[in-house]
């Protein structure tokens, strides 16, 4: 039998097929998460850049973690999807249970999640025992690349960014002001047009303006995620997703001041979940 894998955030998924001769096939697909992706959109995707990947002769199961599955609608959907698609057995799950099984397996631990959005739960014995609440990118997500993207368009069309990131951001992007405000307010996935503009913090790290972004949005994630779970600052702590990667220093930096010293960057969720679910059985 085959397994399917999906680790999937609001920008992208990332898909892995564990055939049962021992071959891996992966490949990605834009992000899924339910609360942007309907379910007809979700079903041409699987059926169009899914199946033809898919070994006919053999049966599949899968896993698929992402964004927006907290919702137990959203679960019950993506699993319907997935059983007309020919799955013989479908486990949804959020985007954090999957990052947790990948960093710790059935250990202790705590995950954080800063990529497109941001989250952050504590986990043993391969289940998620508390979460932060989650209050998504125009409440909350401090840290992440939508609320790092949200403060630099602001400041932006305020004229009031740093003169070096603003020809940074003027020379990968074409900003208009009216076309920034019709993306954020009127266009679909206004969280996924927002968080890439964080990129442009990527080579500016240097200015000062940078630096307190960033620590500023760290440090509210520890405060209103982290601080949330009430862990033992002896267990370890993983972070996972672009954000965390991109800026590994600073983050480890303010993990130890806030009392986690064993702290890792995990760089890629879909090995980790290979690794993990090779030998399980749904």
């Amino acid at each position: 039998m085959q397994i399917l894998l999906a680790d999937s955030g609001s920008t992208k998924t990332d898909w892995a097929i564990c055939r049962a001769d021992g071959s891996v096939i992966r490949f990605q697909t834009m992000g899924l998460n339910p609360w942007f992706v309907s379910t007809e959109q979700f079903s041409e995707i699987l059926a169009l850049q899914l199946l033809p990947r898919m070994a006919s002769e053999e049966s599949y199961c899968a896993y698929f973690f992402g964004a927006g599955c907290g919702n137990q609608a959203h679960c019950d959907s993506l699993s319907s999807c997935f059983l007309q698609a020919g799955a013989e057995a479908v486990k949804v799950g959020t985007d954090l249970q999957g990052a947790a099984l990948a960093a710790f397996g059935m250990a202790e631990g705590i995950i954080m999640i800063l990529g497109t959005g941001a989250n952050a739960g504590s986990c043993y014995n391969g289940t998620i025992i508390k979460t932060a609440p989650s209050t998504g990118f125009i409440l909350g997500d401090e840290g992440s690349a939508a609320w790092i993207g949200k403060h630099l368009l602001s400041d932006y069309l305020r004229n009031q960014l740093p003169e070096a990131l603003k020809q940074t951001m003027d020379s990968r992007f074409d900003l208009k002001n009216e076309n920034i405000l019709d993306h954020v307010y009127k266009q679909a996935r206004p969280n996924f047009y927002i968080a890439k503009y964080a990129s442009s913090l990527e080579g500016n790290e240097d200015i000062e303006y940078v630096q307190q972004l960033l620590k500023q949005g760290f440090e509210a994630f520890f405060k209103n995620y982290i601080g949330t779970l009430d862990a033992k600052h002896t267990i370890p702590v993983v972070a996972v997703g672009t954000v965390a990667q991109s800026h590994e220093k600073l983050l480890a930096s303010v993990a130890s001041s806030h009392g986690y010293r064993d702290f890792k960057i995990l760089k890629s969720v879909i090995d980790g979940l290979i690794g993990f679910y090779s030998n399980q059985v749904i």
